[in-house]
């Protein structure tokens, strides 16, 4: 069964059966209960906490010890367990979990993470079956991570599992590609009006349908998908706008007035390697930590 640790002075955690006392007069309890839980937020919210540590089933203490000695030894940095001997399907999900999310990691399933007390905004807001992974996955860009080597080896993932991490790291993905398809009907609509039915070139119709659909897509992706709004995300949003908007509008003029291709197939093909441009922007610079 899933648990989670303590790190607090020794001053403050009573010395109880079955902690892990650190160097540096800090000791690794166990409160007891399951990630998520009401014990969990109780535990994490007392005073004194230095950090939190998730732990899967099989965890030994040795390794929880080890993920609490590279947390203290580097302060501020999220400690990630890296077990050897990853099974197929584990590196596969890791691999997936590194591109879509932009934290490089070779072991992104091994149920093992400790988060020091001024980053626990990364723990997800309501219980889950996968709460190691929902956590990874709120680990911006920007977070210092460190890897810390585990005596624990992989294991196989069940069909069922290995589904659910995927779809779980995909999410987000998916939800921007909707959220980006709702934009692209305004746009691709106020598009053709306006080269239909103004006289406008190609050009500068591109730009001015983007300008309207941004705004669109700038509320759905800040409220829904990433989550993460104000005046630091909205500038570096319409800054990342412009330049793909510039760099679309110049591959669209090119394409269509002066090559003579087809304006609405043009801005098809130029649109598909922008949006995934767009997509890892936004997730490592624009809504990132």
């Amino acid at each position: 069964m899933p648990g989670f640790a303590v790190i607090t002075p020794d001053a403050v955690a009573a010395a109880e059966s079955g902690s892990i006392t650190l160097p540096g007069g800090y000791r690794v309890s166990f409160p007891g209960g399951s990630p998520g839980d009401r014990a969990f937020t109780r535990a994490i919210r007392a005073p004194g906490v230095a950090g939190v540590i998730l732990f899967g089933s099989g965890a030994s203490e040795r390794d929880i010890a080890s993920v609490a000695g590279a947390m203290l030894e580097n302060p501020g940095a999220i400690a990630v367990g890296q077990r050897s001997g990853l099974k197929r399907s584990e590196v596969l999900t890791s691999r997936v979990f590194s591109l879509f999310s932009g934290v490089r990691l070779s072991d992104a399933v091994s149920g093992l993470i400790g988060v020091p007390g001024d980053k626990l905004r990364v723990f997800p807001e309501k219980p889950s079956k996968r709460f190691f992974l929902r956590t990874l996955l709120y680990v911006g860009p920007r977070d210092k991570i460190v890897a810390v080597p585990l005596d624990a080896s992989g294991r196989d993932s069940t069909p069922v599992e290995a589904v659910a991490d995927m779809l779980l790291i995909l999410r987000q993905f998916v939800m921007m590609t909707a959220a980006s398809l709702s934009s692209a009907g305004l746009d691709y609509l106020l598009y053709i009006l306006l080269v239909a039915q103004t006289g406008f070139r190609a050009g500068l119709s591109y730009a001015a349908a983007r300008v309207f659909s941004s705004l669109f897509n700038y509320a759905l992706n800040s409220r829904v998908v990433f989550k993460s709004g104000g005046a630091r995300p909205f500038a570096r949003y319409y800054l990342l706008a412009l330049c793909i908007m510039a760099a679309g509008a110049l591959a669209t003029h090119l394409f269509a007035d002066i090559l003579g291709f087809n304006s609405i197939l043009c801005k098809l093909l130029v649109d598909l390697p922008l949006f995934l441009a767009s997509y890892f922007f936004q997730k490592k610079l624009v809504f990132a930590g």
